[in-house]
């Protein structure tokens, strides 16, 4: 009769018993080896400076798409996903997901290539307008869905960039740009409404 651990080998640590569930672990171990295989397909195909450029391109327009169409389903949410989806095992929806955390787990990825070109002005000055437009709707898309997790990743983003600004550069005119940012996107947040994700931080530090 087989235990449980040796059921669920298929691996040096799983072998090893230092997991407690194998099955799951070796889940996650196919996972990150296609996320791994993704990332140097993606290597090899984009060679060129022009082919990074279309990607990052390609990035702010769909955070800025599936931001404002996010925007536009919590201001006129009728309690169906999309607006005709009938929801039937709960959830809390946000844009495209069913699940608000995963609406922020993908935003959160997607603001940084905009922050990085505004703060360094990696972009010719006239399409630096159309790049802060295409991140702070998602900015503020991220903080209307009151993910505390989503919130609390981009706030650490914002810090590690803003320490990699600090120690390899300081220009007073990188610094003054991400100011700026910081203001518009304040101000952005501030006129969509941020008093559902305060209430949720509020709620989590009563509970604990």
């Amino acid at each position: 009769m087989a235990t449980p651990r040796s059921v669920g080998s298929g691996g040096p640590a799983i072998g090893a018993g230092i997991t407690v569930y194998p099955f799951q672990t070796r889940i996650e171990l196919l996972k990150y080896t296609a996320l791994l295989a993704l990332f140097f397909l993606c290597a090899q195909s984009y060679r060129k400076l022009e082919h990074w450029h279309g990607f990052v391109w390609f990035l702010l327009i769909l955070g800025f798409a599936v931001s404002v169409f996010a925007i536009l389903q919590h201001f006129t949410f009728n309690g169906k996903l999309y607006w005709v989806r009938e929801i039937q095992f709960g959830g809390i929806p946000f844009g495209p997901y069913v699940n608000r955390n995963h609406f922020a787990g993908l935003v959160e990825l997607l603001i940084p290539p905009g922050l990085a070109i505004l703060i360094l002005r990696a972009e010719r000055r006239d399409q630096l307008p159309l790049v802060a437009l295409f991140t702070l709707f998602p900015i503020g898309a991220l903080f209307l869905s009151a993910s505390r997790g989503g919130i609390i990743s981009f706030l650490g983003e914002i810090g590690l960039l803003a320490f990699l600004i600090l120690f390899r550069r300081r220009e007073g005119r990188e610094l003054a740009a991400a100011g700026l940012v910081v203001v518009l996107a304040i101000a952005f947040v501030s006129w969509l409404g941020i008093g559902r994700a305060l209430e949720r931080f509020a709620s989590y530090k009563t509970w604990k």
